[in-house]
């Protein structure tokens, strides 16, 4: 899905990642919009793939970037160095199979969506 599409795209800070991660294909996302929440998603790009979460509150007591007092600049830096960034599919699904044989509660649902992003016919199967 495209990043306007997304739950993503209408939380706190949304506006910093979509400079980032506009242009990317969004194949899934956890995402919570209120006035305190936070998001989590895959996305990919020309065959790299790059997952990012973030949270944020509604105030400086409760939003770390807020309570730094972190310009949209300092924010988009942060981003790009804690997101994961993969090279290719294999690098992906290395980190996605470490996840689910730690019992990571998103190992099953990042391998299934990326299942079915790259094989559409096998969803009936999953």
């Amino acid at each position: 899905m495209n990043w306007n599409e997304t739950i993503t795209s209408n939380c706190r800070y949304a506006d910093v990642a979509e400079t980032i991660w506009e242009d990317w294909n969004i194949i899934w996302e956890e995402a919570y919009d209120g006035y305190q929440g936070g998001t989590e998603f895959l996305a990919e790009k020309d065959g790299q793939y790059s997952y990012y979460e973030w949270s944020y509150g509604s105030c400086s007591g409760c939003d770390d970037w807020e309570a730094r007092e972190l310009s949209d600049d300092d924010i988009k830096e942060e981003m790009l160095k804690e997101a994961m960034w993969f090279s290719d599919y294999q690098m992906l699904m290395n980190w996605i199979n470490n996840l689910k044989k730690t019992g990571a509660y998103k190992g099953d649902d990042l391998y299934k969506a990326i299942i079915c992003y790259k094989h559409p016919t096998l969803i009936p199967h999953l």
